[in-house]
This record gives C-alpha cells, structure tokens and sequence, in this order.
C-alpha cells in the first residue's frame, strides 16, 4: 500500500484473539527500524520505535472492526505513542506491524505472539456456546436472532433491563472465581461482572423494538451458560443496546438467527400486531385531522400521519378496532369543520379519539382558517367535552404542542370523563419529520413522533397492563422509552421531549377498593367514609414535573416523577378515605436517611409536608394516606421516620454497618469501614452543615463481606465540619443510609 503522503508509514496492529485481564509484559524488536509493542495493562499498548523519517502513524484494524481505538500520531525520527484498545478478551494474542514507505526504502514486517490472561473462553468460542445452547433448546435461524458485544463484561460494567418499570426478579453477579450467581432483586436486572460473555436473543425479531428473549451469560472461564428470560432489550452501561430494528439489522454482533423479511423493514407498514383481529368495536370513533401548511411537502407528511393513524386504529389487534364507518378523516379542516365533527357525536359513542398533525404553538393548532381564528386549545376541550363521550384521548403531533397540557389541566371542561393527552413535544420544543423508505425505493414523509408512536401503538410488548390492548399510554411510554435517534440529529426526548397529562373520574363509593386506571393509585373505602355512591373524586395526573416546588422540614425530597391533583366535582360534607400509592421505581434519587412515604400540599405555590397518618409497605412498595379528608395535590416523597432510631434498625436488619471513618479530623483522604452482609451499591456523599450534598460518587457495586474504601476528599471543601453519608441499596430493597460526622483540617 502505498500513502500519498512523503515518508508515511502504516502500521497495521492485527488481533486474531483478544485479552481480558493484564498479561505478561512483551516485547519485540525487528532490525532497520526499530520497533517495540508493550503490553501496559488498563487495555493499553505501547508502540516505541526509531530510525524513522518525520511523517505520521496510524493503527487500523480492518479485520476486528470495533475493537480499536483509531489513532495516529505524529512522529521525527523516534515514536513514543501509547494507544487504547478496545474490546480486549483472553486468550492468545498475534501482534503484527508492518510499514511501507513511499520511496520504498526498509520496507519491513515484524510480529510476536503472548498467551494472557488467566480466562480460556474467548468471543468465538463464546459465541459458538451460545448457538450451541441455541440448538439444544430447539431454536431455529428463523426463530429468534441473537447478538453478542465484542467486548466482554468487566468489573464495574452493568447489564440492566431497557424497561425502567420491570420487575424482574433477579440479577445476576460474577465473583472473583468468575462463577455466575443469582441473588434476588426487585427493581430491575443488573449484572456486575468479572468476566463474562452476554448475549441477548431477541424472539420477536420482526418488531421494531425489542420484545420477548433471553439474556444469556457465557462464564469467561469455565464456560458455563446461564440464562434469563426478559421481555426487553438490554441496556449497558446506561447505553440500550440494539434496542431498534434498524440496529439490530446492521449491527455486526449478531452470532445467530437470520434476518427477518424485507417486507417488514423497508416498507411503511405500521401495524405492529399480526396476530388474528379481533371484533370491530362499534361504540369508539375518531377524529383524525391534518393541519394546514403552505408547503405541498408538509402537507404531504401532515396527510401521510393522518392515514398512518387511520390504518392503526381500524387493524391493531391489540389496538382499539375502530370501524371504518366510525372515523372522520379531515385534511387541511378548518377550526369550524372540526369543532362541529365533535359536537356532533354528542350522546353517541363511549369514546372518541382526536388527532392532529400539522403546524401549532403553545396555544392553538393550525387550522384552514384567518390568521386569528386557528383551534385554540381551550376550543378543542369545549369540542370534546360536548361530544359527551365517557373517555377521550387527543394524540398532538406539532410543534410546541406540550402547552396544551396546561390548557387540558385547568379548564372546566371535560371533568366528568377519563382524559389521556399526549403530545409530540413541551411547550418549547419543536416537531421533527423523518423521511421512511419503502421498497418500491421511494420514500414517504411523516412526523418523528407519529412514526415512533404507531411502531408501538399495538406491539405486544408495549402491552404493560396484561390486558391483551395497547392503550394510549402505554404506546406513548413506549415509544418515549425506545427514544430513537431523529433524522435532523438528537432523540426524541432529548430534542422534543413528549408530554403526557391524565384526569380521571372515580365514585370510590361504589366500590371498596377503586384502582384508578393508569394512574398506580387506588382508593379505599367503607361503610364509616361518609360517601355516596354519587360522589365522584377527579385526579389530574401530571408526570415529570420540572418545577415541583418546595418542602417543609417533614420531608426530605420529592420525587418529580408523578403528582396526583384530587378534587371532588361536589364536595361532600363529610369524608374519610385512604389513598394508596405504589412508589416502585419512584425512589432512586432518595438519600436512604428517610422513608418512602405520601407527600401532600393544599394547592401550588405552597410547601410539601409529609401526610399526617400513613403507613408505608415496603414489602409492596406502597405508602397509604389514612383518613384523608382534606384534598389537593399529593405525591410520593422521601420523609422523615416517626421513630428516629428506625433507620439505623432497618439497616441493622439488612445486615449494613457504617463502621469508623479516620482519620478524625481529616486533612486529604479518609478511611471508611464498611459491613455488608449480603451484596449491593454504595453510594458516598458529602453534607455540610446545612444540609447541602457538596460532594457524592456513583453507585458502586460491593460484595458481601468487610470493606475498607479510601476516600480523597475533593480540594473544593473548605475547611469545616461536614456529615459523610453512605446510602446501601441491597437488590429488592429500598436504599438505607447511615452517616457519621467528620472535620477538615486544611494549612
């Protein structure tokens, strides 16, 4: 090969098998140049070298493609680089470098191979014990596929399931004798490995996101296999991986499985659900309408959105069934064509979806009208609520569409009826459009949003309820969830950032116990409650608040995840109910030094403080206000315990002990002794005087047994005294933290 650049050599850096663990340091020299390749440890070579001309060196490696960390340096007549490698894994390695200069002059090959590391499995025949279980199980190349990371897991590495609200009840850890163990785990499925192969076998192959398979775990060095059923994709080290069907047909992992029909990824078909239909329902209709735009390309996409929607809500199996009949299509509508539609339905169908796709603001959509006569959203909500439906569900994809969950969340209307709203983006974020091609080689326009939502409108494994129905929320979730990447660059959330905003109506007396659909709320009741079976209870549900306001010294912090608005459409005279509230995964950022417990404030604008009488059932994951008779926003929050010393029993009951820390005072570092009788994350943080986190580390995985961690105190501290909290969270627990007091000496 030669380069066109003068006296410019290429080193080609050649893995035939890769390394895990440190090996033995070696060397090589070949004659006129000289060169040297020096295993450092940490995933790092080192390549020394002279007698060269001044010019550049690259490492490539097209054989092993991922594996190498591309560099290039530039060098005079010596070469003193160090380069990374990635993806690392035991087993015997083959180096060779070669260079060519362009005069042709001391052309030249060298090579040397090493045996590292103390593991035998490496990826091939990692990947080959996974076919191999593949097999024994009766698994078909047209069956399932299966994809395996280069690189294998590590020390410090995690595996976690795509699905922040599973329950999966296990995770699975790799010891220092690298055997893979079980322990239980209520919140999600993690893996803190030594050194271990995965792989993920994906079931539902032609879904756009991942569904059904298994986790499967190759032991680095006996080999032995383990798995673990998941309904979804993995995610590692805080990244999803191959959670798209775009992914996974590119991807270069994939070690079992054929690809699925074409038909299915390069056509616009958006109907997720093949299974057989089910009856046509005949008491729903829908109102889909496409914006007015100037541009024929626009309203070519808004158009396209409309019938993407269409074609979803008449064939998803799983989806709602609509007769055909029972849906009003309305391109580029004026605001009198649509409100009208509305009202007319008055009285006549339990429930009625609305779409809209085109241009809007935080205020209005764009309809065919004079500028200053466009759908207001407090129009759109007068329209819904005349049409008398017990349920709506209002789908927006435009730009700074959010704003229409404040417009839906104060207005008077439609407060008798079970409400679900969802938009493309906030009230200050833009709508993007992607273009999908078909395989006719064309290609069709629609909505970043809309596309996103009808893969997940239907698809079985957006399904959270069990009910056999994907629902609204549940396919706006999942979409939000998968976050895919937007052809203008950015993700969904990260550049649109969808909203959601809920109101149901309730008669808790009607029933002892009313799960409020939804909404991971229930209410109790009985014959002292003082309710008729008339009184109806609204709960406005408002998720992921961005200014969730302020706390009384009851409470520690308040989880911005979900509030709950209650009012009563007539108040009655005198009431007693309890109101339950599943806080699972709405607890990850609590400190440990309180109790999940239910939060409660009179109105906005005023502080949260912790409800009176309640009692809290971790075993659950449920706090219950008892005897609530006075209403307004409630919440779940981290409070203080009624029992000081509780805290500390609870940790003495999970086997934690906070030991020492010494030196006391401190001057740089500090020692900490820890307990822990069964394995967990630790989590260190630095409290001043008045309360205020100046310092903390992530979570780190810990073994069950003594520990004793060095902490450098970070320069930034002045000289005081300070608190050192250190929060455990045992797998299926909620985090319990101890602290101790220190001081800081500084010259």
């Amino acid at each position: 090969m030669k380069s066109t650049l003068p006296r410019f050599f290429t080193a080609l850096l050649v893995l035939w098998a890769a390394v895990a663990s440190a090996p033995d340091a070696a060397a090589f020299f070949c004659n006129q140049p000289t060169v040297g390749i020096e295993w450092c440890g940490e995933s790092t070579f080192k390549i020394d070298g002279d007698g060269f001309s001044r010019g550049n060196f690259t490492l490539i490696n097209p054989g092993a493609e991922g594996m190498l960390e591309f560099s290039q340096t530039e060098f005079s007549d010596a070469l003193d680089a160090t380069f990374n490698i990635k993806g690392l894994q035991p087993g015997t390695t083959k180096i060779e470098v070669a260079w060519e200069f362009t005069d042709e002059s001391d052309n030249g090959v060298c090579e040397a191979e090493v045996t590292v590391g103390d593991y035998t499995v490496g990826y091939d025949a990692a990947s080959q014990l996974v076919v191999n279980y593949l097999g024994e199980m009766g698994v078909a190349a047209s069956d399932a596929w299966a994809f395996m990371p280069k690189q294998a897991l590590t020390a410090g590495m995690s595996i976690s399931s795509g699905d922040p609200e599973s329950n999966m009840e296990e995770w699975a850890t790799v010891g220092d004798d690298a055997q893979i163990e079980y322990v239980a785990e209520l919140n999600g499925f993690s893996l803190k490995a030594q050194a271990a192969w995965f792989a993920w076998v994906d079931y539902n192959k032609d879904d756009r996101f991942g569904g059904k398979g298994e986790m499967v775990f190759v032991d680095a060095k006996t080999g032995d296999v383990e798995q673990y059923n998941t309904d979804f994709w993995p995610v590692l080290d805080g990244a999803p991986y191959l959670a798209g069907l775009d992914e996974r047909l590119s991807s270069t992992d994939r070690v079992f499985g054929d690809n699925p029909a074409p038909s299915t990824t390069t056509d616009d078909n958006s109907i997720s659900s093949e299974s057989e239909p089910g009856p046509v329902k005949e008491d729903v209709c829908a109102v889909l309408v496409s914006g007015h735009a100037d541009n024929p390309r626009q309203t070519e996409a808004f158009e396209g959105d409309v019938e993407f929607i269409r074609q979803n809500l008449m064939n998803e199996s799983k989806g709602e069934r609509i007769n055909p009949d029972n849906i009003a299509v309305l391109n580029d509508a004026s605001r009198e064509q649509i409100t009208s539609t509305l009202e007319g339905f008055a009285g006549t169908y339990r429930k009625v979806y609305f779409f809209y796709s085109g241009h809007g603001s935080e205020n209005y959509l764009v309809t065919n009208d004079e500028v200053g006569s466009r759908l207001w959203y407090a129009d759109l909500v007068r329209a819904l609520d005349k049409s008398e439906a017990d349920e709506v569900c209002v789908i927006i994809d435009a730009c700074h569409s959010g704003g229409a969950v404040e417009t839906f969340s104060g207005a008077d209307g439609l407060k008798d009826q079970n409400v679900t709203l969802v938009t493309s983006c906030s009230k200050d974020t833009s709508s993007w459009t992607r273009y999908i091609p078909l395989s006719s080689g064309d290609t069709v326009r629609t909505g970043e949003y809309t596309w996103a939502f009808v893969q997940c409108y239907g698809a079985p494994a957006a399904d959270r309820n069990g009910d056999d129905v994907v629902n609204v929320r549940e396919a706006h979730l999942w979409a939000v969830e998968q976050n895919p990447t937007l052809d203008v660059g950015g993700t969904l959330v990260g550049r649109m950032d969808p909203q959601e905003y809920h109101h149901r109506a309730v008669r808790p007396a009607r029933e002892p116990v009313t799960t409020v659909p939804d909404s991971r709320v229930t209410v109790e009741t009985d014959e002292n409650s003082g309710l008729s079976e008339d009184d109806e209870l609204q709960i406005d549900i408002q998720y992921d608040l961005k200014d969730f306001g302020n706390w009384d010294e009851t409470v520690l912090r308040v989880s911005p995840l979900v509030t709950y608005d209650l009012k009563w459409t007539v108040e009655p005279d005198d009431y007693k109910f309890n109101l339950r509230i599943d806080y699972r995964y709405m607890t990850n950022d609590f400190t440990g030094e309180g109790v999940p417990g239910i939060v409660w404030r009179p109105e906005v604008g005023q502080d949260w403080t912790k409800w009176d009488m309640q009692e809290n059932d971790p075993f659950d994951s449920n706090a219950v206000a008892i005897d609530v008779n006075r209403l307004g926003r409630f919440g779940i929050g981290e409070v203080k315990p009624d029992d000081p010393n509780s805290v500390a029993e609870r940790a003495a009951a999970l086997g934690f002990a906070f030991n020492s820390i010494a030196p006391n005072p401190a001057r740089s570092d500090v020692n900490i002794s820890l307990t822990l009788q069964s394995p967990g994350d630790i989590r260190l943080t630095i409290v001043d005087l008045n309360g205020r986190e100046v310092f903390n580390t992530a979570d780190r995985f810990f073994a069950a047994g003594e520990h004793r961690e060095r902490l450098a105190l970070p320069q930034s501290l002045t000289q005081g005294n300070y608190y050192l909290r250190v929060r455990y969270t045992k797998a299926g627990e909620f985090p319990v933290a101890l602290t101790r007091a220190f001081s800081l000496l500084r010259p």
